[in-house]
């Protein structure tokens, strides 16, 4: 049997009853699984509200998606468009980030099952795991298109495109070989 977790003191609600005692009433819990732009702007949205707001995610950074064409070209760098998810929210103080895989939710028990510890218990939950590169029903195209996804983009094509701007640039300054 899966036990919830008891919460302090400070993280309960009193509420005044009739005859002058107080009834202790857990905070709801919401459990939102991704920190991705649907993750953190429910994080953010929920830090306004009286409830204990738990982000979990397996890694421990968010990416800005729309600049990574950026970080490709060498534009700009890829500590310029990522961030600790923790410090993102750090100034929310009803939200709590873990850096954990989610395993299993058991919507029976209103549980979390991750890859550290014990399962996050949960009154709301929020699935924001995010999307994938869309190959219009063609999945033999992935092998040959270079889909901007930060687990493989950056690093993969980064020194290709540098090398190829670079050599650009030297034909602009001086005759160029085509046969480089």
């Amino acid at each position: 049997m899966i036990k919830e977790a008891k919460l302090p003191d400070s993280q309960r609600i009193y509420e005044s009853s009739e005859k002058g005692t107080y009834s202790s009433k857990r905070r709801p819990s919401v459990v939102i699984i991704g920190a991705g732009f649907g993750g953190l702007e429910a994080a953010r949205a929920l830090a306004k509200t009286n409830a204990d707001v738990i982000v979990v995610d397996k890694k421990n950074h968010h990416c800005f998606q729309p600049l990574l064409y950026q970080v490709a070209t060498a534009a700009l760098s890829s500590t310029d468009i990522a961030w600790p998810v923790r410090s993102i929210l750090s100034d929310r103080q009803n939200v709590t980030v873990l850096m954990a895989e989610v395993n299993a939710v058991d919507m029976e028990t209103r549980t979390v099952a991750t890859s550290e510890g014990p399962r996050l218990p949960f009154d709301y939950l929020i699935i924001a795991t995010g999307v994938t590169t869309s190959y219009f029903n063609h999945p033999e195209w992935a092998a040959h298109a270079a889909g901007l996804r930060p687990s493989k983009m950056p690093g993969r094509y980064a020194l290709g495109y540098s090398v190829a701007l670079s050599v650009l640039s030297d034909c602009r300054t001086m005759p160029c070989d085509a046969s480089r």
